[in-house]
């Protein structure tokens, strides 16, 4: 079982929780947005453990998320890591916003997709690449 790190914003929280509920095939090993900590310090800590417990981070990208200096971190992070990252695109960002993303990229556009069919999606995404 791949276990993947979730990066999201509060505003994302509901729509996040509902696919993580339909997610089989995957074990959540983290997200920032549910990290506790005395201190700044303690927090990049426990982010950049979970991190690097992960097999792959999936992002979701919003407009809040684009806006999200956590979201920001986590993605840097993971790419410091040199993790597998999935990028999910969410129904009210627009493709043109992802210049920062790598063009050989894997990204998932949800906007016409179920809820169903993205958890699938996300799964075999993580899977095929970290089983080839």
């Amino acid at each position: 079982m791949a276990k993947v790190f979730i990066s999201y914003t509060d505003n994302d929280h509901q729509y996040v929780e509902k696919l993580k509920a339909s997610l089989q095939g995957l074990k959540v090993v983290g997200e920032g947005e549910s990290v506790e900590a005395s201190s700044q310090d303690m927090m990049l800590k426990t982010i950049q453990g979970r991190l690097e417990a992960s097999d792959a981070v999936v992002v979701f990208l919003s407009k809040q998320a684009l806006a999200s200096s956590g979201v920001m971190f986590e993605l840097g992070a993971a790419q410091a890591l040199g993790k597998k990252i999935l990028p999910i695109i969410l129904p009210d960002i627009d493709l043109d916003q992802l210049d920062f993303i790598d063009k050989d990229q894997v990204i998932l556009d949800t906007r016409k997709l179920s809820l169903a069919e993205t958890a699938k999606q996300i799964e075999e995404l993580i899977t095929a690449d970290l089983s080839a």
